[in-house]
């Protein structure tokens, strides 16, 4: 049983680092009800569907050309 715990141990401190690095502060709080779905917004939105439709439309509305 010491010997298996002494080589997880191990195996988790040769890991290579994550691929992305977790940010900390205001960049990792969530919007709170969201359940850690939705990052904090100055929309209020807690509902990843309703984040992804606002997304998407603003997505739309900075490829549309301007008017002239």
């Amino acid at each position: 049983m010491a010997v298996e715990k002494e080589r997880n141990h191990r195996m988790r401190q040769n890991r290579k680092p994550g691929r992305y690095v977790i940010p900390n502060g205001p960049e990792a709080e969530f919007e709170p009800g969201s359940r850690n779905r939705v990052l904090k917004n100055r929309l209020g939105i807690r509902r990843k569907t309703q984040m992804d439709r606002v997304e998407f439309d603003a997505l739309l509305a900075a490829q549309e050309p301007p008017l002239p």
